[in-house]
């Protein structure tokens, strides 16, 4: 195996070229020891509690927070605001609440519920969505160096992201498409889907793989742990909930006082929320595809033996 991260059963293709450049092989890591030092990691490549996992999460933000905001803050903030912008027709006649109240008091028409129309529901429900993925490929490329004893800055970080520009909408289409077609089918084929690939991004950062192979390499992963693999989608769920109503309610009351402007406070409010929970959903589902790693496949001691080999410093 030449590949720092790859799978055991990996037969594909060697990586794409960013891929390379962040896996690189462990002659490459021990070359470049001590060129960049690399922040403490969040976790040690070791078998971690669910609650280790999730505080692990926060602890990637809290690692290096400048960079690792900025990150986030480039694929979160831009969407959040064009959305709120999408929105601002809402603030022109009483504010969200009287929207709330006029669709409770019409004849059962929820669909203008809020009165966006149809095209800003979708913007609204695709584009976080898409924000998601790069901040989970950006900050899977970042924690992946950092265990190899490495580190990047967020234009190098940005640039190798770029080279497979195409490849991360294209996984998050695939990802899409078989849920929504699991869920037509039967509820449970699409809630198994949201589960077994929960790690496609993850993969493709840093395995290297294509969308469709790390959509199947995600499978094998979730496979035989669907349990661990739910309960941390479960928490994760629960802990964006609690982080998106905590810190939109105050700017969702305040909106009203601005009139037309109302959207401002808003997007800004959910541009906080977002930044925090977009980075804690990414950072719990790097970390549980690591832990799956070290339980299933041994990555810790695989790790271990590279150092011996290499003389380079894998964390």
């Amino acid at each position: 195996m030449s590949e720092l991260w790859a799978a055991p059963e990996s037969s594909a293709p060697q990586p794409t070229r960013g891929a390379d450049i962040v896996l690189g092989s462990a002659a490459e890591v021990a070359a470049l020891d001590g060129e960049r030092a690399a922040p403490q990691v969040p976790l040690e490549l070791e078998p971690h509690s669910i609650l280790e996992i999730i505080d692990g999460s926060f602890t990637i933000m809290r690692s290096q927070p400048g960079k690792v905001l900025a990150l986030i803050c480039l694929a979160v903030l831009p969407v959040n605001l064009f959305v709120a912008y999408l929105q601002r027709d809402i603030f022109a006649d009483g504010g969200p609440w009287a929207a709330f109240e006029r669709g409770l008091n019409s004849s059962g028409d929820f669909g203008a519920l809020g009165g966006s129309s149809p095209s800003v529901t979708a913007a609204a429900m695709v584009l976080p969505g898409m924000s998601l993925v790069l901040v989970s490929a950006a900050l899977s490329t970042l924690v992946a160096a950092w265990h190899s004893g490495r580190d990047y800055s967020v234009r190098e970080v940005l640039g190798i992201l770029a080279k497979r520009w195409w490849q991360w909408p294209l996984a998050w289409l695939l990802v899409h498409v078989l849920e929504l077609i699991g869920f037509i089918m039967a509820i449970l084929p699409g809630i198994f889907a949201v589960f077994a690939l929960v790690f496609t991004i993850p993969v493709m950062a840093i395995e290297g793989e294509k969308p469709w192979g790390a959509m199947r390499r995600s499978k094998t992963l979730v496979s035989g742990a669907l349990g661990r693999v739910a309960t941390m989608v479960f928490s994760t769920i629960v802990i964006v909930n609690v982080i998106n109503t905590s810190l939109g309610v105050v700017p969702t009351l305040l909106s009203s006082l601005f009139g037309s402007y109302g959207w401002i406070v808003v997007g800004v409010g959910s541009m906080l929320a977002a930044v925090l929970s977009t980075g804690a959903t990414a950072g719990t589902t790097l970390l549980l595809y690591f832990d799956l790693r070290i339980r299933r496949e041994g990555l810790d001691l695989e790790m271990e033996a590279l150092e011996h080999v290499s003389g380079a410093k894998l964390r």
